[in-house]
């Protein structure tokens, strides 16, 4: 480990590691994110505008996309949504979602569905431009704002781990494989959380924190992912739990 006051390196030993580092935000070609400028910004940088923007472009109609767009909608900014999907809140119940983006329209956020983002350019002046596309092709659209908050979902932080040196195999996005006892493909090394498969929430890396200490002491850990509930925290809150109705039609 290298201590981030700059002191020695430390070695540790131990007969099992867990590795749950997290994730950050994810990066989209095109859209150079500077928190510090306070002009394009990812979620961190939302948290920590030191004034409403009269007009806020989100990039991105997931769960942290919308939140922060809420927020800011009712803090005072003109709010538009440009998702590349021609839907919000992939993953959750399709009549809920054309029902949520209803509620979200009536409050003022503006929606640009099936919209390509091409780039995102800083003006030396303050402010930004956006320029988009219609996925199924047609023109550019430059669209201006006055900060823009990229918001195009989160990947595994595992950069830095050194998982190669040990030969750990990691799936799409970096995220690790593991199997239903959350162990890696190196005997001892096991990984929960948001480097791994499933949903990037809080309790469900708590859940899986629990069951794998359990396992390494001989107890019988388990997560039963069909009952963990997820909440979207715009006003009104969206919550969901199980399946949806899609995914059972398509289960059969």
């Amino acid at each position: 480990m290298h201590p981030i006051d700059g002191s020695d390196t430390v070695s540790l030993k131990a007969k099992n590691i867990v590795i749950a580092s997290g994730s950050e935000p994810s990066k989209l070609p095109g859209v150079p994110v500077d928190n510090d400028g306070k002009i394009i910004v990812d979620s961190t940088g939302a948290l920590e505008l030191d004034k409403v923007p009269e007009k806020l472009v989100v990039i991105g109609a997931g769960v942290i996309g919308l939140e922060m767009g809420s927020v800011w909608k009712r803090l005072g900014s003109k709010v538009t949504v440009v998702e590349f999907l021609d839907r919000i809140t992939p993953g959750i119940d399709n009549e809920v979602a054309k029902d949520f983006q209803r509620i979200l329209k009536k409050q003022g956020i503006d929606f640009k569905l099936g919209t390509k983002v091409i780039s995102a350019t800083a003006k030396p002046g303050g402010g930004a431009t956006l320029v988009v596309e219609p996925v199924k092709g047609g023109a550019q659209e430059t669209i201006e704002a006055d900060v823009i908050l990229s918001a195009t979902g989160r990947v595994p932080y595992t950069e830095g781990l050194g998982l190669q040196n040990v030969g750990i195999k990691t799936g799409p996005r970096g995220m690790v494989e593991i199997d239903e006892h959350f162990a890696t493909n190196v005997p001892g090394i096991y990984a929960i959380g948001d480097v791994v498969r499933g949903a990037m929430l809080a309790h469900k890396a708590e859940e899986e924190g629990i069951a794998i200490a359990e396992q390494l002491a001989g107890l019988g850990g388990h997560v039963n992912y069909d009952a963990i509930p997820g909440v979207i925290y715009t006003h009104p809150e969206v919550a969901t739990v199980g399946k949806t109705e899609e995914e059972l039609k398509e289960a059969g």
